[in-house]
């Protein structure tokens, strides 16, 4: 992201925020502040005019998903929005609740909250089907609250593998959703 014209990472957390600020102190172009996404008045970033969000796992861990994407849209006059968010109402179990998941995403319930939210949905696509299988025996199965150590080490080998095949097909299922919508 350095390479773009301006990038701004936002947390709620000083600590992170401070430490991002530090590692890309050496970018005009890279700024990190500490903002609350589920603020209705967002005021630390209303000074911006943001071409693309990117959320990546934050939506499910908020009570009231469209009120805060409702929050973001508004702090963008046209543009895109970009989610990544835990796929499938059947793989949320254990694993889900013991780190503050309120739910997970179908294509149809994605589609039906971006258009509640105004925007226009262009793609919604699940990935990592090998994931997804680990999450259901781990968490819905075996009622364990973190993935095993030894199993998630070795999906990190296999996902290179994985992605290459999920990139030639369309997968029917995943653990995360892919979503991309237009704001207009």
């Amino acid at each position: 992201m350095v390479d773009r014209e301006l990038y701004v990472g936002i947390d709620i957390s000083v600590e992170s925020v401070d430490h991002l600020n530090t590692v890309y102190s050496l970018y005009a172009n890279m700024k990190a502040v500490v903002a609350d996404v589920t603020d209705p008045c967002f005021p630390e970033l209303l000074p911006y005019d943001f071409d693309t969000a990117i959320s990546v796992n934050v939506f499910e861990h908020l009570e009231d998903d469209l009120s805060t994407l409702h929050n973001v849209r508004a702090v963008m006059s046209s543009g895109k929005i970009v989610l990544v968010v835990p796929a499938y109402d059947w793989l949320y179990g254990s694993m889900d609740r013991s780190i503050g998941h309120y739910r997970r995403y179908t294509k149809k319930s994605m589609a039906a909250l971006l258009a509640a939210a105004g925007l226009n949905c262009i793609k919604l696509k699940y990935l990592n089907s090998l994931g997804a299988l680990g999450w259901f025996v781990n968490g819905c199965l075996l009622r364990q609250t973190v993935p095993p150590f030894g199993q998630l080490k070795f999906i990190n080998i296999l996902v290179p593998f994985v992605k290459r095949f999920e990139q030639s097909i369309n997968i029917p299922f995943g653990i995360s959703l892919l979503s991309v919508a237009q704001v207009e």
